[in-house]
């Protein structure tokens, strides 16, 4: 495993001191210290990685808390991240969290997966138009002169 100070100094590309980690995760520069030769815990790394803008799961990766393996196999599982999740995913983990009684469906949960954005409609042709009620047409420019009025002259 790497040393943690070391790989966010890499990471951020600048140095990390003790005292600025002890500072993150709010604790004296001894305990951090102290913190460091055990081993940070999952949640240190997680917070540290956070506050400087390190990506956690990278983090957890590289300081030996957890392999790529176990990460893709998470997703591989059905497991989603909120920025690849769907609307409807999204929606009925909030339903299932705040109404923990909820029966959860897994046809529900397999009809989110399949939802798509509805497609959006070709508008129609003129020709295709042709000789419906109440569709606007390009006026023949023989008729251009004879008929000036507009539909808002003949309102009484």
């Amino acid at each position: 495993m790497a040393d943690a100070r070391e790989w966010f100094s890499a990471e951020t590309r600048r140095r990390v001191t003790a005292a600025e980690m002890a500072r993150h995760l709010g604790v004296s520069r001894n305990t951090a210290n102290s913190r460091m030769q055990d081993g940070l815990s999952a949640d240190d790394i997680i917070t540290l990685a956070r506050a400087l803008k390190v990506g956690p799961i990278n983090a957890l990766v590289e300081l030996g808390k957890v392999t790529y393996d176990e990460v893709f196999s998470f997703l591989e599982e059905g497991g989603r991240l909120v920025e690849t999740a769907t609307e409807g995913e999204l929606a009925i983990e909030l339903a299932e969290r705040l109404n923990p009684n909820l029966v959860r469906r897994e046809e529900s949960r397999a009809s989110v997966h399949q939802f798509q954005k509805p497609k959006i409609p070709i508008p129609p042709t003129m020709e295709e138009l042709e000789g419906l009620p109440f569709v606007a047409k390009a006026p023949d420019p023989e008729d251009a002169f004879e008929d000036q009025r507009t539909d808002h002259d003949n309102i009484p």
